[in-house]
């Protein structure tokens, strides 16, 4: 039976981080990373089950503690490295289902995009109500122009890239074409799309979100910490 809130949100917190330990739950303007998300998904009113996955006693804790669900630990296989988020998703999903918990729609909402607000979350499911829309992923501007980019040869020989490139390097950034990258802070689409699928990135009605950069911090690193509070600091 589906369940009357139909959405659910699951948040992929696993304990283990070489680039940034612990940064799941790490301080981040004294509260722990993981809570910025939790409180965003409440905020955003959708009335959904927001389902923190991680396989960490100390992170189910501090989730829950947030206001968040964590009906089970993640098993040790899914907390590698090489794990992938669709496994992560898929096991939490059928988890759910075993214990008579069905839904109609999916939200991923990944730790690492503190900055991301209850509108967006609000927003970016909306968008998925529109004709031809099945999924939606967030977006945000890139900094520089694509064309500006290149791979390095082991030399770092740039002749090549200047030859094929060179109409482009003379060209003000401006009169280039805006370019966008994934965010990760916010993907969603109907469950049965993305089990299908295997993937929110579906092979037709994909649809972008479009975010600003301040609220597109996405963190890997101390650096992207650092930066994450000092936005913060800011507002």
């Amino acid at each position: 039976m589906t369940k009357p809130n139909n959405i659910l949100a699951i948040i992929p917190a696993r304990a283990g981080s070489k680039r940034l330990p612990h940064k799941n739950i790490k301080l981040l303007a004294g509260k722990p990373l993981i809570c910025w998300t939790i409180d965003a998904a409440k905020n955003a009113k959708l009335d959904m089950d927001i389902v923190v996955s991680t396989d960490a006693q100390s992170v189910a804790e501090i989730a829950l503690g947030c206001g968040a669900d964590v009906p089970f630990l993640r098993p040790a296989e899914l907390a590698s490295d090489t794990a992938s988020t669709f496994d992560v998703l898929a096991d939490t999903i059928n988890k759910l289902a075993a214990q008579g918990r069905h839904y109609e729609y999916l939200m991923l909402l990944q730790p690492t995009s503190p900055l991301r607000q209850s509108i967006h979350i609000k927003q970016a499911f909306d968008l998925l109500h529109k004709p031809k829309v099945r999924s939606v992923v967030s977006v945000t501007p890139l900094d520089h122009p694509v064309e500006w980019t290149m791979t390095l040869p082991e030399d770092h020989c740039l002749d090549n890239f200047i030859a094929n490139q060179l109409d482009q390097l003379k060209t003000r950034s401006q009169d280039l074409p805006k370019r966008y990258q994934l965010n990760g802070a916010v993907m969603c689409g109907r469950i049965n799309d993305i089990m299908a699928e295997k993937t929110f990135y579906l092979s037709h009605g994909t649809f972008a979100y479009e975010m600003a950069k301040q609220f597109s911090v996405d963190i890997d690193y101390a650096e992207d910490f650092e930066y994450a509070e000092f936005v913060v600091s800011k507002r």
